[in-house]
């Protein structure tokens, strides 16, 4: 909390007042309307109310139960998009910009990356320890993880999201843009956690709104390739 010491009435009524805007701006990111909509918890973080559902005779489905799940990149940019399009739409319906399959597909990724990171150390323990006990299973799970993520790094392909030659030097930016990999896309959303306008800026482009559709359709079709569909 803000300290208010000496600051007489009139300085603490500021001081309050921006903070009732600050956490009014958070609140707004990260706020959706409805009844399922996204809840803040300021002390952890923004956080996401995922329902559950039990499927019932007839595949009709009854919601059951909710749990809270941290906030990801993928949930940000949709909230940015749903917050611009009630801004310029009002009421029409809004179309994600990634599918869930496409979703489930990234945080996957993520989840296989970092796993078998973290068991590489773990390896590199059990050879050094000689560890008898228990060591087997871990390795194989170990192998098949790497195999899958070698399967989905060769769906991702060597392709390009952004080609310098493609677009003219007045439409690139100020920077001096580089090419953007669908590798080096992939990566910095799935585990790097940056939105596309992020991913832009640090590649040296200006985050058009031509710049992240563009984007936005290179990640959308290597995400597909990820869960097997299309060619490589």
């Amino acid at each position: 909390m803000t300290k208010t010491f000496g600051l007489g009435l009139v300085g603490v009524k500021k001081v309050l007042s921006a903070e009732s805007a600050s956490l009014a701006a958070f609140k707004a990111k990260w706020t959706r309307s409805g009844p399922d909509g996204d809840i803040v918890a300021p002390a952890a973080g923004p956080k996401v109310l995922v329902p559950e559902y039990e499927v019932l005779e007839g595949g009709t489905r009854r919601r059951v139960s909710a749990h809270w799940r941290a906030a990801d990149v993928w949930d940000a940019m949709e909230q940015a998009l749903r917050q611009a399009h009630q801004r310029k739409a009002g009421d029409a319906a809004f179309a994600p910009p990634f599918t869930p399959g496409q979703i489930d597909t990234a945080r996957l990724y993520r989840h296989l990356t970092e796993n078998h990171a973290a068991g590489g150390m773990r390896c590199a323990a059990l050879d050094a320890g000689r560890s008898g006990g228990g060591g087997g299973s871990f390795i194989d799970s170990f192998i098949d993880e790497g195999d899958r993520l070698a399967w989905m790094h060769g769906r991702i392909g060597e392709g390009v999201a952004m080609a310098v030659r493609r677009v003219r030097p007045s439409a690139r930016g100020p920077g001096r843009a580089g090419i953007i990999t669908d590798r080096v896309l992939v990566d910095a959303v799935c585990l790097g956690q940056h939105d596309l306008s992020t991913v832009l800026r640090r590649a040296g482009w200006a985050t058009f709104g031509g710049h992240r559709k563009a984007l936005r359709m290179a990640l959308c079709a290597a995400l597909d390739r990820m869960q097997g569909y299309g060619a490589v």
